[in-house]
């Protein structure tokens, strides 16, 4: 892997760790470092394989984070749900 791809690694990593722990601000690190190697366009195709597997793992936990997020907003909302409206 190049120093790009590894960099893009690196920050699909250091997402899906900051995701799993809801450390917004590293989240917010990451996506202006994932910014920034993008717009350096130099991406090898190699690499792919290893990036794709990391962003499907990624795609996985967002969809499943929106998932969870939907939940707790219903719970939340509902009516006579003391637990959740505290």
């Amino acid at each position: 892997m190049t120093t790009a791809e590894q960099s893009v690694a690196t920050v699909l990593d250091g997402t899906i760790a900051a995701l799993s722990t809801l450390d917004h601000e590293r989240l917010l690190s990451l996506e202006q470092r994932i910014v920034l190697i993008a717009k350096s366009g130099s991406i090898n195709n190699g690499a792919l394989p290893s990036l794709l597997q990391r962003l499907a793992l990624l795609k996985r936990m967002l969809d499943e984070t929106q998932a969870n997020l939907a939940l707790v907003t219903r719970l939340h909302g509902r009516e006579g749900s003391s637990t959740w409206a505290r």
